[in-house]
């Protein structure tokens, strides 16, 4: 086990230590964010419109982009993906209406650029339609 020599001199183990990872956030040069070292994969959308697999969320929110989903990136990139036609539904915001949209997959939510919001279809909105 590795030790760490504080100013005081008072050793302390370094596994009692959180384990940090400290990115600098592009704002200001004296603010920092600190994200966990921790694996959680999700997939986001950048400012340049391609989809990512980043770490975790924080890595995904340092670098400016909307998270899609959580695990990995059905269809990264920018170019459009074919997407297989199995059909297990998920609920996502529409990022052109902003509202809750159902999708057939994961992948067609995922190109369309829309953040899932859970899976299974989209409850039943007020008029009685499911938006497809």
């Amino acid at each position: 086990m590795m030790r760490v020599e504080t100013k005081a001199s008072v050793p302390l183990k370094t596994s009692a230590l959180p384990l940090l990872l400290v990115c600098a956030f592009a704002q200001t040069a004296s603010a920092a964010v600190h994200c966990p070292l921790v694996r959680d994969p999700v997939c986001a959308v950048q400012n340049d419109g391609s989809r990512a697999q980043f770490v975790n969320p924080c890595a995904a929110q340092i670098k400016g982009a909307q998270v899609l989903h959580k695990g990995e990136c059905a269809a990264p990139g920018r170019e459009p993906a074919m997407c297989n036609m199995l059909y297990q539904p998920v609920c996502a915001a529409d990022p052109a209406t902003k509202g809750e949209k159902s999708y057939p997959n994961l992948c067609h939510a995922e190109v369309a650029n829309a953040a899932v919001l859970h899976d299974g279809e989209c409850s039943t909105p007020a008029g009685g339609v499911t938006p497809h």
